[in-house]
């Protein structure tokens, strides 16, 4: 490729009066924050040969150069800085412009001659610079940016000489927006290559916090995330506003890719720099919410779609892959909008042609909702009558997510809905998704009068009733209804090909299965369903069916499965779907798993936010459950009794809202279980008497699945624990854990263990309640469950030290007690014992827990320290008191474990 003369000759014309400044960074105008995770990750990578910054403008990737060229400047090594242009697109500049900035920074360079003998020997004009670096004993690092402005790709052949031929004293640092063709797959087999591309160049939550310095509230750190995907430039203009006085909630809301700032940023830094049909391709497939070369050569009726899409490395994050075998992009939410205000270029019967292709290209491949919406965006009416007509049972909402309906409801015709029954059996479903329970089953029980006693199964109004039924039957609170699960088994067995259908249905068999307490009738459905929907191309439901399969297994608990099940889904989410109501789903379940691994702070993201959003749009009982219950621990955790209290009068307006008797009783019960774990018991017996429950009434109501009436069991005996009503419990205990058992709810078993266990401590039965509590920590180590035990404060901690002191300490393995010690090192999380502190003892306590770890009794460490036996007892007093023990032989793994969380806890901060 020859370098473009007249793009050098202006670049030349540009940059002439300040040439030298090629040989030093930037000076950078505006406030920057210091990327601390990527400088380091930078520092590591020095002892390799390449440092490779790619991302398209605007995500920093000078900046970074800057900073890390600023850090270095207590080092020793020589540091050498060449920003690249156009006139560097031949190898003899390039090698020049090397040695020059090289002598700048000091070294003993002569810049080769390419008049003379070397003219056009690339080989033997890099190796000449190499030998020339050579003779510099000290680490030299090497500043490349702006490698794409290199207009040849002959540069890149004595870069990769450089890069084989230089010392490991030299490292290269190159910033470019598309990917230089040197060695880079040989480099990173060799373990000589890192890499820093967009998402690691992409502002985390907390930078972006820092960039605003800490002005955001959550919800606006939210918004900014979505709205901009953690691009800087973005990030920057936000700020930039900002700073002139502009509303914030104003400012995002009107931020878009057609915000004027936006696309002239865009305009300039990336449409400019592409040819044009690179360009024309942009613009017409924008239309497009996912694109690959086979939708984009139909609907642009070219036949170079693919081709295109592999050449448009420069574009980075802005053309997204969702999925690693690269089979299927997306735009950059800010790039599509701008793109798509660009259409207009092209005139609008191009861009209705554009729309009408995409309609036929989605029906043929089955994604009837996609179909649907570009034929109203060119007001086809004709066309969405014969797509609604044809489409298969389900299709409208299974293939996609369910968001998509909205927007289409929006744009027909007010009565255009009236007139087809099966857009009205879809428009109640979305009712009902989305809190107005009422009108959207009245719409369906006119429905059903109108087909009557016609259940043809192959009708298709029969079948999306059928399905619709299923469905309403899923977000209504009551009973399972038993003939509709019966109904909906038998219509599986009669027809075993319809798979998108069966998809739908087992996903409704599975939630009715859990309601029932049948477990591994709910896991067997959840895999089915799963299976279906991927052999059927819905990943929207395949996402649910991983969330489900990690409730059910957290159920049982098995937390490190229900983890495994929630990042399978999560990651299917992020590669393939963006719908803000499923992003709130996978928030709920994971703060629920994350508050069961102790990780309070993981659980606590998002999670308000997430509620809140669960409890006003598109949610179900047990989703409305886990999030709850999540909310009111961390609360009662982090805040105290008060706050959970509050988090649960929001439960109880939720469920009067939505009509959700079930979940009004859960949160009842849930009052009582905490106000026994406070100790307030006079509360705890008021809320009883409130409630109509007395201590002997376990019958929950008949419409109760075994959720709520579980929890109504456990919160009467936890009661009864807090009462000291230590045998009349045991046995309620026991028949509780027995149907914790035979229904495979092993969460419920383990905190019926626990509850056991210390009803029997008191009892002063420690060899009956010893058994329990080896396995209750066996499990929840294999797990790592603490939450479930330190969520019981005193109790737990007084039944493990009952526990130690009964076992005797050699008769741990290591493995328990070392989880013991983090159990008790970990009990300030949850507001019991003392915060943690790396350094909380004096220097003479210190020496006692010397004699303490070489195991010497009280008057020996007396006598070691020459002090009283009365003076050792009183810093062991102090001791226990700031390690939160009081068994003498945990003391020094506890105070080991919490200096260590302490630590890590510090480095986590800093």
């Amino acid at each position: 490729m020859k370098p473009d003369k007249r793009a050098t000759t202006e670049n030349n014309a540009r940059h002439a009066p300040h040439a030298s400044a090629r040989y030093m960074p930037p000076h950078i105008l505006v406030p920057l924050i210091e990327r601390n995770r990527l400088l380091d990750l930078m520092e590591k990578a020095r002892s390799q040969k390449l440092t490779l910054l790619r991302a398209p403008g605007g995500y920093g990737k000078t900046s970074l150069l800057v900073q890390w060229w600023n850090r270095l400047e207590q080092d020793d090594a020589v540091r050498i800085w060449l920003g690249l242009s156009a006139q560097h697109s031949e190898p003899d500049t390039f090698i020049t412009g090397l040695a020059e900035a090289a002598g700048r920074a000091g070294l003993n360079v002569t810049p080769p001659d390419t008049q003379g003998p070397l003219s056009g020997n690339i080989s033997k004009l890099s190796q000449s610079f190499a030998d020339m670096l050579a003779s510099h004993e000290g680490d030299i690092i090497v500043f490349l940016d702006d490698y794409h402005l290199i207009r040849s790709d002959r540069v890149d052949t004595p870069l990769d000489e450089l890069l084989r031929n230089t010392g490991p004293n030299v490292h290269f640092v190159i910033a470019s927006r598309s990917t230089p063709a040197i060695a880079v797959q040989t480099l990173r087999i060799e373990g000589q290559l890192t890499e820093i591309d967009i998402l690691d160049l992409s502002f985390t939550d907390e930078e972006t916090l820092r960039f605003f310095e800490d002005a955001l509230d959550e919800d606006t750190l939210t918004m900014l995330a979505h709205k901009t995907e953690g691009w800087p430039a973005a990030l920057q203009m936000i700020n930039l506003n900002l700073a002139q006085g502009q509303d914030i909630d104003i400012l995002l809301n009107e931020f878009s890719g057609q915000n004027n700032e936006v696309a002239d940023y865009l305009a300039e830094k990336v449409l400019k720099r592409l040819p044009k049909e690179k360009v024309d391709f942009l613009l017409r497939t924008s239309i497009l919410r996912l694109i690959n070369g086979d939708i984009a050569d139909f609907v642009c009726e070219r036949t170079d779609g693919w081709s295109i899409l592999d050449s448009l490395d420069e574009l980075g994050a802005f053309l997204v892959p969702t999925s690693a075998e690269r089979t299927w992009y997306r735009y950059h939410d800010l790039f599509a909008e701008f793109l798509q205000g660009q259409l207009r270029h092209i005139g609008r019967s191009a861009v209705e042609r554009l729309h009408e292709r995409a309609s036929i290209w989605y029906e043929s491949h089955g994604q009837t909702i996609d179909a649907l919406q570009h034929a109203l965006a060119v007001n086809d009416l004709e066309r969405v009558v014969a797509l609604i007509q044809s489409a298969d049972s389900g299709s409208f909402w299974l293939i996609d997510n369910f968001s998509a309906h909205t927007g289409l409801f929006k744009r027909l015709p007010g009565t255009f809905i009236e007139d087809y029954p099966r857009l009205r059996a879809l428009k109640a479903i979305e009712l009902i998704k989305s809190g107005e329970m009422e009108k959207g089953s009245a719409m369906l029980d006119a429905l059903d009068e109108e087909i009557g006693d016609d259940d043809t199964e192959l009708t298709r109004l029969a079948r999306d009733m059928k399905l619709s039924n299923a469905v309403r039957k899923v977000y209504l609170d009551g009973p399972v209804d038993l003939t509709l699960v019966a109904d909906l088994e038998q219509f599986i067995r009669k027809n075993p090909n319809e798979t998108l259908m069966l998809g739908a249905l087992h996903n409704a068999l599975t939630l009715f299965y859990h309601r029932l307490g049948e477990t591994k009738k709910a896991e067997d459905s959840a895999q089915v369903a799963l299976e279906l929907y991927l052999e059927s191309g819905s990943r929207y439901g395949a996402v649910f069916m991983h969330l489900h399969r990690g409730m059910f297994a957290l159920v049982a608990g098995h937390l490190e499965k229900a983890f495994s099940c929630y990042k399978r889904g999560e990651d299917l989410f992020h590669r393939y779907l963006g719908d803000a109501e499923l992003a709130t789903l996978i928030t709920l379940f994971k703060s629920e798993a994350h508050y069961e691994r102790g990780e309070l702070d993981a659980a606590q993201s998002g999670l308000a936010e997430s509620v809140e959003q669960a409890s006003l749009g598109d949610s179900w009982l047990e989703v409305l459950v886990g999030g709850y219950r999540s909310a009111s621990a961390l609360a009662f955790a982090t805040e105290g009794y008060a706050a959970a209290m509050a988090v649960l009068d929001r439960a109880e307006t939720t469920a009067e809202d939505r009509g959700y008797a079930r979940l009004e009783h859960w949160a009842r019960m849930r009052r009582i279980y905490l106000a026994s774990v406070a100790g307030k018991i006079d509360e705890a017996q008021h809320l009883c008497a409130e409630y109509g429950i007395g201590l002997k009434d376990k019958k929950a109501a008949g419409e109760l699945s075994w959720r709520e009436t579980h929890k109504h069991r456990l919160a009467l005996a936890r009661l009864a624990l807090a009462e000291e009503h230590y045998e009349g419990v045991i046995p309620d205990l026991e028949a509780l854990g027995s149907d914790a058992q035979a229904q495979g709810h092993g969460w419920l078993e383990l905190k019926v263990m626990l509850l056991k266990a210390a009803a029997l401590m008191e009892l002063g039965r420690m060899d009956d309640a010893a058994p329990l509590v080896r396995r209750l920590l066996e499990w929840t180590r294999k797990e790592t469950m603490p939450s479930i035990i330190l969520e019981e404060g005193g109790l737990a901690l007084d039944l493990i030290e009952s526990f130690v002191r009964q076992t005797g300490i050699g008769e741990l393995a290591a493995g328990q007690l070392d989880w013991i010690a983090e159990l008790m090192a970990r009990a300030s999380d949850y507001r019991y014992g003392p915060a943690l502190d790396p350094d909380p003892f004096s220097v003479r306590e210190l020496d006692v827990i010397d004699g303490l770890r070489d195991d010497l009794p009280t008057k020996r460490i007396a006598d070691r320290l020459e002090i009283s036996d009365s003076a050792v007892a009183f810093h062991l007093k102090n001791i226990f008191k700031k390690a939160g023990v009081r068994n003498r032989h945990l003391v020094i793994p506890v105070i080991e474990k919490r200096q260590a969380l302490a630590r890590a806890a510090a480095e986590q901060d800093g």
